[in-house]
Parts: structure tokens; C-alpha cells; sequence
């Protein structure tokens, strides 16, 4: 009987099979990835919006299941690595934060932290004043606005229709190219798989950490995969520079699971920002309910 998402079972191989396991999985999605990006290209030349970005979410999410797979491969002697990866790999929210990560520049390891843990809240407060209204989490709105129509409610007793305006959705595209770039270079194999283990085998960093660290090691891993004509490696130069400057730190010593704010929740923390605003523009007198 067929048993889908267990890719926690390959914690029970040894880890050189675990390897062999990863690359082939690196390689499929690779080759999963380019096709969508392929077909992603023909339906924007089309003008297809809608289409174009749906297929673009999905896309996105088999692209960070490379990453995924990838920092199993870092780590690859971590039973706790490997579990927090097979849950990550299944996860919507998880994967949109890997994009999400991956897509910006993130300066160091600090930056990653605090990028995460803004990424994990299920509500927060924004507005002229830091806290006129709540909002869902982004990259989970902004994934149901591209494949769902919904009825929502907005505020307490206030619904709407949202999903399916083209002119709401895009297409980001945002790890696409590093995971064609890694594909080109070779780096969606086993070689590559074993190359990642044993570049990153021996790795410390904290907070303080700078960018180049990876940097520099992604350069190794990629020296390690490229072809050994001269020539066709410098044709690759491009896409060397492309997963060196964008292959960042591994994500699997973070939480990337939801935090749940409830609406009254929310509401209060939403009246104490207001009241606050006001005690310090007019005194304590001029405080209120604002839920």
C-alpha cells in the first residue's frame, strides 16, 4: 500500500544512503521546478495572470523543497535536523518562509531570526499609527489570494469576497532562479548532496554571523560539482555567482511553525497601543475602549 509524505523514514537509513536518497530527490524537483518555471513563462507570455501566479505558488514551494532537502544534507549525522526537515517539508507556512528568506539579503544571521519570527505570527497590527487594524500573515494570504476565492471576514460582523482580481496577484519568482542556478551547476545530485554534507560537516555560527560565511562555503560546494572543463564551468559563472550570494544560513535551528494570535488577543493589544497613544498626546484623561 502506497503511503504518501514519509520522507521522515529516511531517517531510519544510514546517512551515506541518506545522501544517496536526498540527491535523487534533489534531482527530481530540480527537474520539477524547471518545468513549472517553463510553463510559468508561457502563460505570462499570454497574459495569463491568474494562471501565472497560481502555478507560481507551486513552484515556489517544490523550489524551497530543495532547500529543505538541502540542509538535511548540511546537517546530515542530526537526527533532530533531519525531523525538523521532514516537517518543514510538508509544511505551506514553512516553505513560504524558506522562499521568503532565501528571496531577500539577509546581512547576517540576526537578520534571518527576526525575519522568521515576523513571518510566524498568524495576525499583526499596522496602520498610520502602528495598530489601526489587523492583518492576517502575509505569506498566507498572500498564497490563498493566488489559488483561492474566499469569503472572509475582515472585522467582527464585516465580510468580503477576496481572491481570483489578477490585479492582486504577481508572480515573485522568488527562489525560482537560485534553484535553476544550483540545477546548472550540478548541485541537484547526490554529488551534491555529499558534497553539501561535507563542506558544512564542521559549522558554527550565532547571531553575529555575516553573510559571507555561507558565501564561502556555497563556493566550496559548487567547486566541488562543477564540470572539470575549464570552459563550460566559466559558462556556468553566472549561476556560481547566483547560488553564492543567495544560498544563506540553514533555517532547521529555527521554529517555523505558526503562532497562533487569537482575535481578542489582538483586540487587546490593539486598545492598549491606541490608549497608550493617546495618554501620551493628551493625558490620561483622554484614554478609552478602543477594541
Amino acid at each position: 500500500m502506497m503511503i504518501p509524505r514519509r520522507l521522515d523514514q529516511i531517517l531510519t537509513k544510514k546517512p551515506v544512503l541518506r545522501l544517496s536518497i536526498i540527491g535523487d530527490g534533489l534531482q527530481r524537483l530540480g527537474e520539477h521546478v524547471a518545468g513549472l518555471a517553463a510553463s510559468i513563462e508561457t502563460l505570462q507570455a499570454r497574459d495569463d495572470i491568474r494562471g501565472a501566479a497560481a502555478l507560481d505558488v507551486i513552484c515556489t514551494e517544490e523550489a524551497a523543497k530543495v532547500l529543505i532537502l538541502l540542509d538535511m544534507a548540511r546537517d546530515i549525522y542530526s537526527q533532530k535536523v533531519g525531523q525538523i526537515s521532514a516537517k518543514s517539508f510538508y509544511n505551506h507556512l514553512a516553505r513560504s518562509i524558506y522562499a521568503q528568506v532565501h528571496g531577500s539579503n539577509p546581512a547576517d544571521y540576526r537578520e534571518i531570526v527576526r525575519q522568521v519570527k515576523d513571518h510566524r505570527e498568524s495576525h499583526y497590527l499596522d496602520g498610520p499609527n502602528d495598530a489601526d487594524w489587523g492583518f492576517r500573515n502575509d505569506l498566507q494570504r498572500q498564497r490563498d489570494t493566488a489559488l483561492y476565492v474566499d469569503y472572509e471576514e475582515n472585522e467582527p460582523g464585516q465580510f468580503s469576497w477576496s481572491g481570483g482580481n489578477p490585479e492582486l496577484v504577481n508572480v515573485s519568482a522568488m527562489i525560482t532562479p537560485l534553484v535553476l542556478s544550483m540545477r546548472e551547476v550540478g548541485m541537484l545530485t547526490e554529488a551534491g548532496a555529499r558534497a553539501t554534507a561535507e563542506v558544512w560537516k564542521i559549522s558554527k555560527f550565532d547571531e553575529s554571523t555575516r553573510w559571507e560565511y555561507c558565501q564561502l562555503k556555497a563556493l566550496d560546494v559548487v567547486r566541488s560539482v562543477l564540470p572539470e572543463h575549464e570552459e563550460e564551468a566559466r559558462g556556468l559563472r553566472g549561476h556560481t555567482v547566483t547560488v553564492t550570494q543567495k544560498w544563506t544560513f540553514p533555517l532547521t535551528g529555527l521554529d517555523l511553525s505558526l503562532i497562533v494570535r487569537p482575535r481578542e488577543v489582538m483586540q487587546e493589544k490593539q486598545a492598549a497601543h491606541l490608549n497608550q497613544m493617546m495618554m501620551d498626546e493628551y493625558g490620561p484623561s483622554m484614554t478609552g475602549d478602543y477594541r
